[in-house]
């Protein structure tokens, strides 16, 4: 029996899915590692599948909107 090596189980801390890709692959690439920091400043890392992390981009990128106003003194 062959044997393949360079394998990571990658699970989704928002969905659940879950999925074994050979290191450096394209699809593995893909998911990514996020980084938030709570209003305390609690920092948590999350791995999120690609569906999951075009959904996490949207969101940050309206918060990104809502900070830029905050900084500029503008209503939100």
């Amino acid at each position: 029996m062959a044997q393949t090596k360079g394998y990571t189980h990658y699970a989704c801390d928002r969905c659940g899915k879950s999925a074994f890709m050979v290191d450096g692959s394209a699809e593995a690439r893909e998911w990514r590692e996020v980084r938030r920091v709570t209003a305390g400043g609690s920092e948590s890392v999350k791995l999120l599948c690609p569906e999951c992390r075009k959904s996490y981009e949207d969101l940050v990128t309206k918060h990104d909107i809502l900070f830029n106003s905050f900084m500029r003194r503008e209503e939100v």
